[in-house]
């Protein structure tokens, strides 16, 4: 099924929601830490301290492991290009800009729509600074492998990655280069920033990150959205330090969870093509599930108009009920164990 992604500028944005846009991404930009990773973009390789916090581990690849910072060259590069960056030379979801145009300044539907936006202006740009600086990259090559980009490779196609946005690729509209706008935001912003929708899928609720490494979001604080919003304001009000202090974001304290079934059940995502797929289980468990935890997989099947009953969703085969499954399942189990 092909990816419907309809882009438009930002020509039709009033002036002050324009503004403050404009704001917003000069105030991130501008930081030190922007200007670190898009620097990196531009080389096309992370350094080494990027790439132990991203994925935990060094690799046998001097162009990564004698790396300690990015070039000076890709440096001056990226401070051009911000000096003469403005949002109207992205393109965006036709959606996402409307859903913009049409909140209520100072709303907190505004405030999370200028989140998604910024969110979305800063994945597009890594990838068109990318694509500039790395013409020969093939954006949807085929995978080595179903959902197993490494299989047989020291390295994926990029070194740029969510390790929960990349398996899928080849559903994103600009592919590879929406693999490295996850990673761009995953450095900004603490994680890809995911939003819990309305069931018509219209508005947004509240905001979520889902950091690099884990498998879960956490939800955002009114204080840190209200905090995020304000780099939006007039260049007069707060230092670019103060400013600084917005972001990344950072797990609160009681901060709602949301794992991979609460992703699909209650409607939290970034796009309808990057959506958390089921969890594909196991047929063989050595734990039972519990009627709770056959709902939430039922439900999360039906939002993805998948087949409950299609063993590969469900570890149950067609037309096997919950207490024939749970003998099924304790035979086998009993039969490893004694094996």
């Amino acid at each position: 099924m092909a990816t419907i992604f309809e882009p438009t500028d930002l020509s039709n944005l009033d002036v002050d929601k324009l503004r403050c846009l404009e704001r917003t991404l000069a105030s991130i930009l501008a930081t030190a830490v922007a200007e670190d990773i898009f620097a990196q973009i531009i080389d096309g390789r992370p350094t080494r301290p990027s790439f132990i916090k991203n994925y935990g581990y060094t690799v046998d690849d001097s162009t990564i492991s004698d790396k300690t910072e990015p070039s000076e060259e890709s440096t001056q590069l990226f401070q051009e290009i911000r000096a003469g960056f403005t949002p109207q030379i992205l393109l965006l979801e036709i959606k996402l800009v409307q859903a913009y145009q049409s909140s209520q300044i100072d709303s907190l539907e505004h405030k999370l729509r200028l989140l998604e936006i910024t969110a979305a202006s800063v994945h597009t740009l890594a990838g068109a600074i990318y694509a500039a600086f790395h013409p020969e990259t093939n954006i949807k090559p085929a995978s080595t492998a179903p959902n197993l980009p490494f299989y047989g490779t020291q390295n994926w196609y990029v070194d740029f990655y969510h390790k929960s946005y990349w398996a899928h690729y080849t559903k994103y509209p600009f592919g590879i280069l929406n693999v490295i706008g996850y990673w761009a935001e995953t450095q900004i912003f603490g994680g890809v920033l995911l939003f819990e929708r309305s069931v018509s899928g219209l508005e947004n609720m509240s905001a979520f990150v889902h950091p690099q490494k884990v498998h879960y979001a956490f939800q955002l604080s009114e204080q840190q959205i209200d905090n995020f919003w304000k780099l939006g304001e007039n260049d007069s009000t707060g230092s670019l330090p103060e400013k600084e202090q917005a972001l990344p974001f950072y797990q609160l304290p009681g901060a709602r969870i949301a794992g991979g079934l609460e992703m699909q059940t209650e409607n939290i995502y970034k796009n309808e093509y990057d959506r958390m797929s089921p969890p594909r289980m196991p047929h063989v468990r050595c734990v039972r599930m519990d009627q709770k935890e056959v709902a939430l997989f039922r439900e999360a099947a039906r939002r993805m108009k998948l087949d409950p009953s299609d063993p590969d969703v469900l570890p149950f085969a067609k037309g096997t009920t919950l207490k024939q499954a749970d003998s099924e399942q304790d035979t086998k189990f009993s039969e490893n164990k004694n094996s």
